[in-house]
């Protein structure tokens, strides 16, 4: 796990909110190269983020069906639930390194 990356909510939401191209381009092509060269891991949380901003939440939002079928792609992602080491390993992270994880 240690040669991965986590996508964020707000990347995956930036993809799909036409809102601002410059974001949105930028974000669809890290997905892309994110999916292509399995480079990410998700947490199953961020899944459900994305969901809920994405049909509710932006200003054009996106069907159900086609969240479902952005949702079905990013799970070809390694997706992790969110549990105690988990949570520990975030905080060794932060504490060693000064960053949020």
């Amino acid at each position: 796990m240690n040669d991965k990356v986590f996508l964020d909510s707000n990347i995956i939401v930036y993809a799909y909110d036409i809102q601002d191209p410059a974001k949105q381009a930028k974000a669809q092509v890290l997905i892309t190269a994110a999916i292509q060269q399995e480079s990410a891991i998700l947490l199953v949380q961020v899944l459900g983020e994305f969901f809920v901003v994405v049909t509710r939440r932006i200003k054009n939002p996106l069907s159900v069906v086609e969240a479902e079928k952005i949702v079905h792609i990013l799970a070809t992602l390694p997706v992790y639930e969110i549990d105690v080491s988990l949570v520990r390993q975030a905080i060794y992270t932060q504490k060693k390194y000064g960053i949020s994880a």
